[in-house]
């Protein structure tokens, strides 16, 4: 493999990040060329938002919400949780 590259992965859902930091240790052996961020991507100048959470194996409708009280009565496990946020100009 070419090491002369630069990676960087942005995952909001924690379950989802902590797989996919463990993915990269796993096939590439080190994150030394690899940034892996659990920070939500939006336009807002915020710097948190609401996120939702929940059955992570099952559900990847994740998403950013407005309402801190949200139910998803179909994963009823969910819930709003604060995240960092980051730009796209910030990246």
């Amino acid at each position: 493999m070419n090491k002369n590259y630069n990676l960087c992965g942005i995952e909001a859902e924690p379950s989802h990040y902590k797989v996919m930091l463990e993915h990269l240790i796993d096939n590439l052996g080190s994150t030394r060329n690899v940034s892996i961020l659990n920070f939500a991507v939006s336009d807002t100048e915020d710097e948190e938002v609401l996120f939702v959470v929940g059955h992570p194996k099952l559900w990847h409708g994740q998403s950013i919400v407005n309402n801190p009280n949200l139910e998803i009565k179909d994963f009823p496990d969910s819930k709003v949780i604060p995240i960092k946020v980051v730009t796209m100009s910030e990246l």
